[in-house]
């Protein structure tokens, strides 16, 4: 059986850098346009295309899957996602903030995709929440230093930020939930906040505004108990005032009061669950998620909002999100671990030019191989090589029973999160 070379869609949208990415793939972009996201999958919405090593014609990986489920996916994999391959492989680049938005989770996903098929939506409508009916959890690995918001805080952090910002009127709309933390009262706070008429959104950034401003320009200011504002509070509203810049009267603009911040320095990564509200700063990052476009916007974005749905999206789980490192395996690829059975996500660095790695007991698992660096020559069972450069990838079927890799470079490798069927 053959490997399968691809050539990927780039995704255009205006949060998009628009130097990173064609760096990467040694392409030019003399328009300056804002290349986002490199899709290297089988989503209907934009399919890689791909040909077999050394002949065959040129198709959509989808087409290409759904024509041989059992040798492509393998017995297992077929069983449990019938001609579709399971997971969505991408490059990311954000120059600008993108929207605090959150993905759904499986029923969630089912009933909302349904709704809207019966209401007849058209797929590609900007009002469309639920482009498919697949649950999306995913992970972020940066290539570069990477921002962005995740999940919600705990919530004495959440109350302290509240009492910096708001120390004679916090009570008036969190007062609930200080006295009874937990889901249901931030599920209240939350939509009281994000729901609230347009003159009292007006009301509550104004004021917020110049009391974060003082606070800044003083340096310190109470807490309520007369601590100090440290640099952790500085650094939230420092993010919050950007956000008012970036995207006026935009409620979500407070969002780092309640939710996480997180930074990820080039290798950590961050497992996003499904009903985990988030948003991204800035940075380059793999993002690998189980086969889905699904995307309920919540704020800082021009694009549809639909509040109750988001609303009704969200697990209003709170802690702290911590940065994982990759595990080393016993396949000398290192992993990032994740609950996901729709995917996993590895990486391996090749120094030895002239020595080809091969891959023994390989499991019969669908692989899209992607080249983050380096110059690789990837040879299949037929003995026939394709070349990976930067920003290049290939796809390996589950029947192919091993690979090797020769060259110096860096390999990107995603497969599902199950176990190969014996």
């Amino acid at each position: 059986m053959a490997l399968y070379s691809m050539e990927n869609a780039i995704q255009k949208y205006d949060w998009g850098d628009s130097a990173y990415l064609p760096a990467l793939m040694g392409r030019d972009n003399p328009g300056g346009e804002p290349w986002a996201e490199l899709w290297m999958g089988a989503h209907p919405a934009a399919p890689s295309r791909v040909r077999a090593a050394g002949t065959g014609p040129e198709l959509g990986l989808d087409e290409l899957v759904a024509s041989d489920p059992v040798r492509m996916l393998g017995v297992r994999a077929a069983d449990r996602w019938p001609g579709r391959l399971p997971y969505l492989l991408k490059a990311m680049a954000v120059a600008r903030p993108l929207s605090i938005h959150a993905h759904p989770a499986g029923i969630k996903a089912e009933r909302g995709w349904l709704r809207e098929e019966h209401l007849f939506i058209p797929a590609g409508a900007p009002e469309r929440n639920y482009r498919d009916a697949n649950s999306k959890p995913e992970i972020i690995v940066a290539l570069t230093r990477f921002e962005g918001l995740c999940g919600f805080r705990d919530l004495d952090e959440t109350l302290a930020c509240l009492k910096l910002v708001a120390p004679d009127s916090w009570r008036s709309f969190a007062g609930r939930l200080a006295s009874n933390p937990g889901r249901l009262e931030l599920s209240v706070f939350f939509y009281t906040m994000v729901s609230s008429r347009e003159a009292r959104k007006a009301e509550i950034l104004h004021a917020m505004r110049a009391r974060m401003e003082r606070i800044l320009g003083g340096g310190t200011a109470g807490f309520g108990s007369g601590a100090a504002c440290g640099p952790v509070q500085k650094s939230i509203l420092g993010r919050v005032l950007m956000l008012m810049d970036r995207f006026p009267g935009d409620i979500g603009a407070l969002a780092p009061l309640v939710m996480n911040q997180f930074t990820l320095e080039p290798g950590q990564g961050l497992y996003i669950a499904p009903g985990e509200p988030h948003a991204y700063f800035s940075g380059a990052a793999i993002e690998l998620e189980a086969n889905s476009d699904n995307r309920v916007r919540g704020g800082l974005s021009r694009k549809h909002l639909d509040l109750p749905e988001f609303l009704s999206v969200l697990s209003f789980d709170t802690g702290r999100k911590l940065p994982g490192a990759a595990v080393p395996g016993p396949d000398g690829w290192e992993c990032w671990e994740t609950p996901a059975e729709e995917f996993q996500l590895s990486r391996r660095d090749f120094a030895d030019g002239k020595r080809a790695v091969r891959t023994e007991g390989r499991p019969g698992l669908p692989e899209i191989l992607f080249c983050n660096s380096g110059l690789l020559y990837v040879a299949g069972s037929d003995g026939v090589s394709l070349e990976l450069t930067p920003g290049r990838s290939l796809f390996v079927p589950a029947c192919e029973g091993e690979y090797s890799v020769r060259g110096e470079g860096s390999l990107f490798r995603a497969r599902p999160g199950m176990e190969a069927a014996p």
